[in-house]
């Protein structure tokens, strides 16, 4: 018997999930691509990745995981995890995401390689890292070392390490003005006092087609204003009125919501109009009317988020109130901090009535940049700045852009946590040598907690030290000469910081080398040398871990550092996405 039509050309419901494991190869695959990827960008000699999707558009040129992470589209459900727990790493430190995206997809790949079950090495890894963390947190940490931020000579080498890597592409006396212009402006965000912000009281203004060698820090702020010629720079009478102090200073008002005549974005409720009256009318009335009472009140700049009605702009012009709109919420935070201005609403507020919600600055003027018109706002003893930055090359000034916020940030980090540890890979040798040695001690404690066996334990502990040692490395070497065979990567057994040398017999390399990775030791300072690989280390020697002490001269600092407060987290980050990847059994997911 024949169906009905009806039930003969009913759709297809059949759905397209697919399951992975990690153990799928293709997965593997997957993850072992992406760490190779991300691995080739990270120090002195990372490669530069050009990123377009596959319909065109626009080209992304860049090596910051910041940009290069933002841009990429990934699809692949255990990479989109991995992913998003670096950007909220970055997000909330500014660097560290290469490291941490590495070592993670480095402790995926190794896991997968071990007959340890899963659960042991979650166990374990979460053991390792509390170690290392609790080891770099305390005083006896010889890899770690304090940091005076008021010491140029220490905070350029901080800089250097930080942003050197990444713009190698630079000429050095371009790299050292940059530099300049970041210490000048992390300098001049330090408040004089103790008090709370909106913002990062970095505001930053990118100009292409310029030489990046006119990049400069101004203080205050520079706001983009149309409403004034872009053409000749003209003078601004703008009157002063003396604040709750008695000084003369220009009165402003903030307002966020718009003023265009828009009840939407006003009025969110219910509410009934007389036959014949226009709604947007009245609101534009009512805004009239607000004006009026800021000009009785003495104010002479208006700062708008949104867009100012065109009638209200004639009657601005002809009462002589400075105005800008179309600012942005991005700008409205650093407005607040340089004003002190409370936003005011247009429809409830009277400011008739004593409202206190007024800003105040020193001086407004009119300046013109790369044939565009800004206003100049200036407030005395501020610490609200505009980070003037200039190339030309607009993909070469988006990466400007991010290491500038990277390195004021860093910077300011350093002033609540003033500690660096030994860069160059030398930290993560260090520590990974301390590790082995606390692990040997703790053997038999661990045996009985985990209730394994001792060659699970050495397994866990080989790869988990594997993998910290083939991110170190990874720092220093040039990948696409790692097959040449010209260079070797070396340890010391005093302190266990990496040396690279020419690839010759580790008897001869005090006469081929001169210091370590970081540039703290010479080699007056140690005498025997071990070959380290990413194939781990120390495997098989026993390590008198008492023995290895501080550097004996107090004032000695690296030439090449990192962060410690970025580093700890991006470590305990990176294994504990890890972690969370090697507890998901299964992924699914839409396979159109």
């Amino acid at each position: 018997m024949a169906q009905p039509a009806s039930r003969r050309e009913r759709p297809s419901t059949e759905t397209h999930l697919e399951v992975d494991c990690l153990e799928d190869p293709a997965i593997r695959t997957r993850i072992q691509v992406f760490r190779d990827l991300l691995a080739s960008c990270q120090g002195p000699h990372g490669k530069a990745k050009v990123i377009q999707n596959s319909l065109g558009g626009h080209v992304t040129w860049t090596k910051l995981s910041f940009r290069l992470l933002s841009v990429m589209s990934i699809s692949t459900p255990v990479l989109k995890l991995i992913t998003s727990a670096v950007q909220g790493h970055v997000q909330r430190f500014k660097d560290g995401g290469l490291f941490t995206a590495n070592l993670c997809l480095s402790l995926l790949d190794g896991s997968l390689k071990t007959n340890v079950h899963r659960k042991l090495l979650i166990q374990f890894y979460e053991r390792f890292v509390n170690v290392i963390d609790t080891y770099l947190g305390s005083s006896k940490c010889a890899c770690k070392f304090e940091i005076d931020v008021f010491n140029l000579q220490q905070v350029m080498t901080l800089l250097r390490s930080l942003c050197g890597p990444k713009l190698s592409y630079m000429r050095i006396e371009v790299q050292d003005k940059l530099f300049a212009v970041f210490l000048d402006v992390f300098l001049s965000t330090i408040p004089s006092e103790r008090q709370d912000f909106f913002s990062d009281r970095v505001h930053i203004q990118c100009f292409p087609n310029s030489d990046i060698l006119e990049s400069r820090c101004l203080k205050g702020l520079l706001i983009e204003c149309p409403e004034l010629s872009s053409v000749n720079e003209k003078t601004l009478h703008v009157t002063s009125v003396p604040n709750q102090k008695g000084f003369l200073k220009i009165k402003v008002a903030v307002v966020l919501e718009s003023m265009s005549g828009d009840t939407e974005g006003l009025v969110d409720a219910m509410y009934e109009t007389e036959h014949g009256v226009d709604v947007g009318d009245v609101v534009v009335e009512r805004m009239l009317s607000l004006c009026q009472q800021l000009l009785r009140c003495g104010v002479r700049l208006l700062l708008c988020q949104r867009v100012i009605h065109p009638k209200v702009k004639v009657f601005l012009r002809q009462a002589g109130l400075l105005f800008v709109d179309r600012l942005g919420s991005s700008t409205i935070p650093y407005l607040r901090d340089l004003t002190g201005a409370s936003p005011l609403s247009v429809l409830t507020v009277s400011t008739e009535e004593g409202w206190s919600g007024f800003g105040w600055l020193d001086g407004v003027t009119h300046q013109i940049w790369c044939d565009k018109s800004y206003l100049h706002l200036t407030q005395e003893n501020s610490p609200i700045v505009t980070l003037i930055l200039k190339s030309s090359v607009d993909e070469m000034l988006q990466e400007v852009k991010v290491l500038g916020q990277t390195s004021v940030h860093t910077l300011q980090l350093m002033l609540g946590a003033p500690h660096v540890l030994s860069g160059g890979g030398c930290w993560l040798s260090h520590v990974t040598a301390y590790l082995t040695a606390k692990v040997q001690e703790d053997k038999s404690k661990l045996l009985n907690e985990f209730e394994c066996t001792e060659s699970q334990l050495n397994a866990s502990l080989e790869t988990f030290t594997q993998c910290l040692l083939s991110v170190a490395l990874r720092l220093t070497s040039d990948l696409s000469i790692t097959t040449s065979g010209t260079v070797s990567n070396l340890t010391d057994a005093e302190y266990c910081h990496i040396w690279k040398s020419p690839n010759i017999d580790a008897s001869n390399i005090h006469s081929k080398t001169s210091s370590c990775n970081c540039g703290l030791l010479d080699m007056a300072s140690v005498g025997k040398f071990e070959y380290v690989s990413g194939r781990g280390l120390w495997k098989k020697q026993q390590i008198d871990w008492h023995k290895m002490a501080k550097v004996p001269e107090e004032d000695a600092f690296p030439r090449v550092v990192d962060p410690l407060v970025v580093m700890r987290n991006a470590l305990k980050m990176a294994v504990a996405t890890a972690n969370t990847v090697l507890s998901i059994c299964q992924y699914i997911h839409d396979g159109d």
